[in-house]
């Protein structure tokens, strides 16, 4: 979620656990398995994945036991993983899978996305790893795994507790879910430390009645009393190890979007902190979310009464932040060009035309238009593919969004290859572009191609400076927009500017350099 790492530590270390907080913001501000992918449990069991529920105890890779703790489910695109040896499985786009490195024996994780980015040598010296949890020291089993895209589909996914690794059905080797992860991961270390028991859960309010916050009433001995949810049972005095107070973190989404009976139930555990016979421990942090009134969403205002007890801090989109994230998940790199060039095409408000067609800008929209961009030019990048590119984008960012993007999307065809351009810039580019739309096209393209070369060629960092120097001329912006898609799309900044460094003699890298030494002033 873009915006909500900056605000992780002032939510988790700086703010006492008694003080709920609302997290508002723009509309559109996690990895998961196929449905029938066989998880193993610990007690030797395999279910289904979509059976897999919170509280349910999966096996670790080192035989130990891991607890979900929250589970979420969705639609997205799938990838059919299919092992040298074994059954394939069926996962999402930014699943995460864990790895061994064949020269070195250790274990990484990375999403499925990420790894189809990666480079030759990358994807050839890592692989699938099996292991037997009852001898993990001695049976360790590698294997070669190709990715395959297969379609939309539903997706299951799930949180677990220490490291987030854990076994499928064939004791394959792979990773949670990091669903509300900034979060939840500091409160579980804090729990870890003290050796005291971690809650988690997500409510989304929107699909929830009035009597699953607060219970459904019964008489008892002539008097009326309610019966709260199970579900808020391992939050409550008493429920950790030992009959110690548990550490935890209970999140309420869309707040603004449910109905007002709904947000009544919601409040007196805010307020009081307790509901019917349940007492919240005093070490769980009460967390929601919603969208601002402002935003033309549907959004409802909360009540002064409960405004008046909660920490509001506002999410406001960060297009930077945004970029990596989308790197890190295969999104296209001249989305962010394109948003380093219109920056207020990345978050906008529901206007006029969205009464029309019932879309606006979000950074989700956004990253919705990478996915289509990724099938739509799955054979090449064809005037046809453009075409449905725009009826898509229209579709999901707005008209006039869409036309701009597209436009900017075709730029790139309108130039060299970036391997000539970067091999020697000055001969296959002799009148550089000064007009900016055409200039933040053609350093994206640059920043893009290099980060996903820099394994092949040590001397392309320097090939980009010169590149970035000779292209953008007088106008240095466009190096930040180059460096800023280079750096999302997985680039390693310090190899880049290690090259300025050793070469800064030079006055094509120094002209580099004095920009951006300015533009930090």
């Amino acid at each position: 979620m873009s915006g909500f790492s900056d605000l992780a530590e002032l939510i988790c270390e700086d703010t006492p656990d008694e003080v709920p907080v609302f997290l508002k913001g723009p509309p559109g501000i996690g990895k998961c398995l196929g449905e029938g992918t066989p998880v193993l449990l610990a007690d030797g069991r395999i279910l289904p994945v979509e059976r897999i529920v919170q509280g349910d105890r999966l096996m670790g890779p080192d035989g130990k036991a891991r607890t979900v703790l929250s589970t979420t489910v969705g639609r997205g695109p799938l990838y059919r993983i299919d092992p040298v040896k074994g059954e394939p499985w069926v996962c999402n786009d930014v699943h995460v899978l864990t790895l061994v490195n064949t020269d070195t024996g250790d274990l990484v994780d990375i999403g499925v996305d990420k790894w189809l980015e990666a480079s030759a040598n990358f994807r050839d010296s890592h692989e699938l790893v099996r292991i037997d949890p009852h001898a993990p020291d001695e049976h360790m089993e590698q294997l070669s795994f190709t990715a395959d895209p297969i379609g939309e589909g539903d997706y299951y996914g799930f949180m677990v507790d220490g490291d987030g690794r854990f076994l499928l059905g064939d004791f394959t080797v792979t990773h949670n879910s990091a669903l509300c992860q900034a979060v939840s991961a500091s409160f579980a270390k804090r729990a870890e430390s003290l050796a005291r028991s971690f809650a988690f859960d997500r409510w989304e309010l929107t699909v929830h009645q009035p009597e699953d916050l607060s219970g459904i009433p019964f008489a008892h001995n002539g008097w009326m009393r309610f019966c709260p949810p199970e579900r808020l049972a391992p939050f409550c005095v008493g429920a950790g190890v030992d009959g110690t107070d548990p550490i935890g973190c209970l999140i309420f989404e869309d707040v603004t979007h449910a109905s007002q009976a709904v947000k009544n139930g919601m409040l007196q555990l805010v307020q009081e902190r307790t509901l019917g016979a349940l007492v919240l421990s005093p070490d769980v942090r009460i967390l929601m979310t919603g969208n601002r009134t402002s935003d033309k969403a549907g959004a409802r205002d909360l009540l002064s009464a409960l405004k008046n007890r909660i920490l509001v801090l506002e999410l406001q989109p960060n297009l930077e932040e945004w970029m990596l994230w989308a790197g890190a998940r295969g999104i296209p790199s001249v989305i962010g060009g394109f948003l380093s060039w219109k920056p207020g095409s990345f978050s906008t408000l529901p206007s006029s035309e969205c009464k029309e067609n019932g879309q606006y800008a979000t950074p989700r929209s956004w990253a919705n238009v990478g996915y289509c961009i990724n099938r739509v030019f799955r054979n090449g990048s064809t005037s046809a593919a453009y075409d449905k590119l725009l009826t898509q984008a229209k579709g999901l960012v707005g008209h006039g969004h869409a036309h701009e993007f597209v436009a900017f999307a075709r730029i790139k065809e309108e130039y060299p290859d970036p391997k000539k351009i970067l091999e020697d810039p000055e001969n296959a580019l002799p009148d550089p572009p000064t007009k900016a739309d055409r200039v933040i096209a053609l350093v994206t393209a640059l920043g893009d191609y290099t980060a996903h070369h820099q394994d092949e060629d040590k001397a392309i960092y320097l090939k980009l400076l010169l590149a970035l120097s000779w292209i953008s001329g007088k106008n240095r912006e466009g190096c930040a927009a180059g460096v800023s898609v280079f750096q999302a799309c997985g680039g390693d900044v310090a190899q880049l500017v290690n090259a300025a460094d050793m070469n800064k003699k030079d006055g094509r890298v120094l002209a580099v350099l004095k920009f951006f030494a300015e533009a930090t002033k």
